[in-house]
């Protein structure tokens, strides 16, 4: 059909429509009018092709609009849009796939898009969107401290929202871990080499939010000095170990297993750990630990036995006897070792238990398993099979129920080097004295050399001289370089208190306790050369023949828990039969230097 329109000025317009697009149609115009012939002119065109209308997919909302799949894109067409609520449009796409992208919404707004297409010989399509409202506002984290850590390091959010799922990411390796309660959360970056910096980006998610996102840096602590350790020596109370990295920009610190006690000292590349306080022949674990800012915390463990046996050395060799005993008593020519506490209930059962499976010589006493006021020791089985073990941790009190051969057994074993096996030459029968299975009579001299070694013996019971002096002998007692002899192993010529602990001149006597205590109790009150309670607690053995027979009673000397002051001092001396044994006799041994 075709329709007119004057345009004026003599110009009409003939719009021909009802033509199918890319169709050539051909319009015959023709002018009539009264007197004058009839005019025709023929107009051939073809028309437009059909638009593209777009159609469109998904819509996704984003912080400040949405976006559209389109999807009949064509590239061969110019793609444009306009949007409501001030919104902008760009058109992206390749293939038969676009994208719509509306921006310039505001935040939680309606916007619709209109796409149009356009291309030459084409009639423009033109297509509405749904409409889409933007997301809410992205939750940015924000971060308050960083804290240094082995690997990575902590940072404190201080808009923690549990409504947002909260992740991240991290360079140099890091992995990161987000947790919270209410307005505060942590961001956790682990898996970075020491010493090195990390950024984390952390991110927050939410249904109907944008994204999120804010990073963070920091650097892990250096690389942590963990301690390294070469010789051990055992000591009396524990052990001593070298640290062969040591480095005094570090502060160094330990603890120890079994009571003991650790101090760590040194100077350029090596350093001193002393572990102190074990119980004699007693296994501790030291944790040796390196702190210093800016790295992490060092640590590492050494562990060593400490001595079976606790000694000291007695020095100031030919010191005069004291003149309180007729000068008698106390002068020794030589320098030499002695116990530093009597020999426990605990060494005692290590003896039996390596010696006596067939007590031969009866070593135990079966009132050692009864007596709750000593050190207590049961055995179990039958001959051939028994085994002994310390009662009601009764273990560090002195052992009594011994005789002198009983005591002498124990010399011989400790200086053939505590083996294990039947009561022979080799284990308790020769050594430090030639017993040879008797349990009865005169008693017998030291041996000069032991048998089983060639040497003269390392352990053995000592002479009532070696035992005075180490008790009441002081090198300065009437001022420096003035020797003289207190009147108790306290260094003391006052009577001792009965306290417990670090205070000076105290002691187990006038039965306060009732019963034996642990040896070394009284830790404030040894003697001038280290040993203590020699001065109450038991009786202990000597190695004199007091009576001034050779080869028959033996001496005693020390009081015991349940004596006034007179019995636990120097005064007090007693000799008899080597087989006696009653529950306030022990014994300590003695040694060379």
């Amino acid at each position: 059909s075709v329709a007119f329109t004057d345009t004026g000025n003599g110009t009409a317009l003939a719009t021909i429509t009802g033509v199918a697009p890319g169709t050539s149609s051909t319009a015959t115009i023709t002018t009539t009018q009264t007197g004058y012939a009839v005019g025709t002119a023929d107009a051939t065109v073809t028309s437009l092709n059909a638009a593209l209308t777009p159609t469109f997919g998904t819509t996704t909302a984003t912080a400040d609009g949405f976006t559209v799949v389109i999807t009949n894109f064509d590239s061969s067409y110019t793609w444009a849009g306009t949007a409501t609520a001030s919104g902008t449009v760009v058109v992206t796409g390749s293939g038969s796939t676009g994208l719509a992208t509306i921006t310039g919404v505001a935040t939680n707004t309606s916007s619709t898009a209109t796409i149009t297409t356009t291309q030459t010989g084409y009639d423009s399509g033109s297509a509405t969107t749904s409409a889409v409202t933007s997301l809410n506002t992205a939750l940015t984290p924000t971060f308050g401290s960083t804290t240094a850590t082995a690997d990575g390091f902590t940072v404190v959010i201080t808009n923690f929202d549990s409504s947002y799922i909260w992740a991240g990411t991290a360079t140099a390796s890091g992995t990161v871990v987000v947790t919270g309660s209410g307005s505060t959360g942590l961001a956790t970056i682990t898996g970075v080499a020491p010493g090195t910096s990390s950024t984390a980006t952390i991110t927050t998610t939410r249904t109907g939010y944008t994204s999120g996102t804010a990073p963070v840096t920091a650097t892990s602590l250096a690389a942590a000095l963990t301690p390294a350790f070469g010789t051990t020596t055992a000591t009396a109370d524990g052990f001593i170990v070298v640290i062969t990295n040591f480095d005094s920009s570090y502060t160094w610190a330990g603890t120890a297993t079994a009571s003991g006690t650790v101090v760590v000292t040194g100077s350029g590349s090596t350093g001193l750990a002393t572990i102190s306080g074990v119980a004699a022949n007693t296994s501790s674990t030291a944790t040796i630990t390196t702190t210093r800012t800016g790295y992490p915390g060092g640590t590492a463990n050494v562990t060593a036995t400490s001595l079976f046996m606790s000694m000291v050395t007695v020095g100031n060799p030919g010191n005069a006897a004291d003149i309180n005993t007729n000068s008698v008593y106390g002068a020794v020519s030589y320098s030499y070792q002695i116990g530093k506490y009597d020999v426990t209930g605990s060494q005692y059962t290590a003896f039996l238990n390596a010696v006596a499976s067939t007590d031969t010589y009866s070593l135990y006493n079966t009132s050692m398993g009864t007596d709750t006021s000593v050190a207590r020791i049961s055995r179990s089985g039958t001959s051939g099979t028994y085994t002994y073990a310390v009662m009601n941790s009764t273990g560090q009190r002195p052992v009594t129920y011994v005789s002198w051969w009983d005591s002498a057994r124990f010399s011989n074993w400790m200086a053939n080097g505590q083996p294990s096996g039947a009561q022979t030459s080799t284990t308790t029968e020769n050594g430090a004295y030639n017993v040879n299975g008797r349990t009865l009579g005169n008693a017998v001299v030291a041996n000069a050399t032991n048998p089983n070694t060639g040497l003269a013996p390392t352990f053995r019971i000592p002479t009532e001289n070696e035992w005075y002096k180490a008790a009441y002998y002081s090198p300065n007692y009437g001022g420096p370089g003035v020797g003289g002899y207190f009147w108790y192993a306290t260094q003391s010529i006052v009577a001792p208190g009965t306290t417990v602990g670090s205070s000076a001149n105290q002691a187990n006597y006038n039965n306060v306790f009732g019963r034996s205590t642990d040896v070394g109790s009284f830790s404030g009150s040894g003697s001038f050369y280290g040993t203590f309670d020699q001065s109450g607690n038991v009786y202990q053995w000597n190695d004199a023949a007091t009576d001034g027979t050779p080869n028959s009673n033996r001496g005693l000397r020390g009081g015991s828990w349940s004596e006034g002051n007179q019995q636990v001092s120097f005064s007090k001396r007693l000799f008899t039969g080597p087989s006696i044994e009653n529950k306030d006799i022990g014994f300590r041994l003695a040694g060379p230097a």
